[in-house]
């Protein structure tokens, strides 16, 4: 390979590699840098960028940001499947904080509790009614 070809291939590697760290590492608190080795070769290293403290933040801001659409997905559902999600979901909750289900938040919160009950443990009747549910909403939503 000349010269000529490997500086074309370098060049659309660091090309792909900003495009990237743009898209996806930056705005997670990360980049890839392009580091020059003693032998010329170049090596890709995968930095933090932001403190812990940041990158734990912005984690927790997007956690709420999608249980926050998944909550206002599920209420603005006016489909018969929706709405008999959303009263287990509301009784759910009510059994479980004492009180009602106020916020698009707790919708996606009570949602995802339950997704996680189903985890460990998938054979009881609460997880049972749960999916079946829930698993009807989806396929009428998709």
């Amino acid at each position: 390979m000349d010269n000529q070809e490997d500086s074309e291939r370098r060049a659309a590697g660091l090309r792909a590699m900003a495009n990237l760290n743009k898209s996806l590492f930056e705005p997670a608190g990360r980049k890839l840098e392009a580091v020059k080795q003693p032998d010329g070769s170049m090596q890709v290293d995968y930095k933090q960028i932001w403190s812990d403290e940041e990158i734990a933040k912005k984690n927790q801001e997007s956690s709420e940001a999608i249980l926050e659409a998944v909550g206002r997905t599920l209420l603005d559902d006016t489909s018969m499947q929706a709405q008999l999600l959303l009263a287990f979901l509301q009784d759910a909750y009510r059994a479980n904080a004492d009180k009602e289900l106020e916020t698009t938040q707790e919708v996606g919160h009570a949602l995802l509790a339950c997704l996680e009950t189903a985890k460990q443990d998938p054979t009881s009747d609460f997880v049972k009614t749960f999916t079946i549910l829930n698993d009807a909403w989806l396929k009428v939503k998709n």
